[in-house]
């Protein structure tokens, strides 16, 4: 008979009660009370106890968290600028910051997830709009003033009579931007460019 796959199961207590067991125990209580007075499971006591370096379990973070909160601070202004960056901006950018630590490669796809897991209440990774900026600006009320005016002295001088000749002179012909991607934006953010 095969085992079950094993829950892994969330702490239900806090840093402070973990503190106050481990200083309760360091005050002369024993483990099994200190455990049962402040719900903290013994064998977490019996670690913090013999070393505070327990805590963090795993490996490091490449970046720290202030320096994970600067790139989020970017990101954001950078889409609200008008000019949100893509996963290979993300890619380049963080591993020349991993370059000029001295760590080497930061970017791999388990760090993306991660991070977009951990700052997913202020970031998300969407599709950019086709109408980029520069294209967008171009675009003024002069211009369109001159384009009516074209596609009316055509059809005065007859070549718009024929439906056959007429070829894309409505609003699609204007290709605003190539190709949609992936961008980063602020969480809640109506309109994204690309």
């Amino acid at each position: 008979m095969s085992e079950g796959f094993k829950i892994k199961r969330r702490r239900k207590y806090t840093e402070e009660r973990l503190q106050d067991a481990v200083r309760a125990v360091a005050n002369g209580m024993s483990v099994r009370k200190a455990s049962l007075t402040f719900c903290v499971p013994r064998g977490t006591i019996i670690n913090y106890e013999q070393s505070p370096i327990a805590q963090q379990l795993g490996r490091k973070t490449k970046l720290d968290p202030t320096e994970e909160a600067l790139l989020v601070d970017m990101w954001i202004g950078s889409g609200n600028n008008g000019f949100p960056m893509n996963k290979h901006n993300l890619l380049t950018f963080v591993d020349e910051m991993g370059f000029g630590k001295g760590i080497g490669t930061v970017f791999s796809e388990k760090w993306h997830r991660r991070f977009l897991r951990d700052h997913g209440k202020q970031i998300s990774l969407r599709m950019g709009s086709n109408v980029d900026r520069k294209k967008a600006r171009e675009w003024t009320v002069e211009c369109a003033v001159n384009w009516i005016n074209l596609l009316s002295c055509l059809e005065s001088e007859g070549y718009l009579s024929d439906p056959s000749a007429v070829i894309n002179l409505d609003e699609s012909g204007f290709i605003l931007g190539f190709e949609k991607e992936k961008v980063y934006a602020a969480r809640g953010m109506k309109h994204v460019p690309s």
